[in-house]
């Protein structure tokens, strides 16, 4: 009979430790999901600024040509 006991928590104890190991997965698997979820928010976010910033001067130089910063200046500017 003891025997027998000792089996049955032997089974039980490898149970336990699949199911740990299983659930140790299952929340990597869900923070690696939310570290892509928040690189891909952040990648959405500054391709929106960074249109958003190109309408803003679009809109200031058709409102302003004479104002308005030819884009070759605005090259050399950005070499420095």
């Amino acid at each position: 009979m003891g025997d027998h006991s000792k089996e049955a928590h032997d089974r039980a104890r490898a149970i336990a430790k699949t199911e740990e190991q299983r659930r140790a997965r299952l929340a990597a698997d869900h923070e690696a999901d939310g570290d892509a979820v928040r690189k891909n928010t952040a990648r959405l976010k500054s391709l929106r600024l960074t249109k958003e910033a190109a309408e803003r001067t679009h809109d200031d130089n058709a409102r302003f040509p004479d104002k308005a910063i030819p884009v070759d200046e605005l090259n050399a500017s950005n070499d420095d």
